[in-house]
């Protein structure tokens, strides 16, 4: 298959998801979506340079790249558990890196602070919380 027929064939999948994901029945609802005229859509799906059109309109407008381009949708949860995957690989890194050298700990300590000084009040106000635990009673003492 030659790299022409190729992207035609891609082109049509990538117009397929949109409009799938968007209930458009043509490409002239596709053309409106990406804010190009239906005539420049046809030309351009043609050349096969349609895709920069609809990849400029996907950023613009914060679509989800891995569907269009990777046939995945990643949901908010699988998001966050991407995200907690790579925290628990810091942390797990951290720890490693921690057990080797008790003076990693402080070096780490101290580094961490400097580049993240709202981690520090954050963790002085937690702190603070923590001495005056809720309905515990403080007696003054004369």
């Amino acid at each position: 298959m030659s790299s022409e027929k190729i992207n035609t064939v891609l082109i049509a999948e990538l117009i397929g998801k949109i409009k799938r994901e968007y209930s458009i029945k043509d490409d002239k609802e596709v053309a409106d979506l990406i804010g190009i005229s239906a005539q420049n859509f046809s030309a351009k799906k043609k050349k096969g340079t349609v895709v920069n059109d609809i990849l400029a309109w996907a950023i613009e407008n914060n679509n989800d790249l891995n569907l269009l381009f990777k046939n995945e949708k990643i949901d908010g949860r699988r998001k966050q558990n991407l995200k907690n995957c790579y925290l628990e690989n810091v942390a797990c890194w951290i720890n490693e890196t921690l057990i080797e050298d008790v003076r990693n700990q402080n070096w780490f300590e101290v580094q961490f602070e400097k580049a993240f000084p709202e981690f520090k009040k954050w963790k002085e106000e937690k702190e603070n919380k923590e001495k005056i635990l809720p309905g515990t009673t403080i007696k003054k003492v004369a």
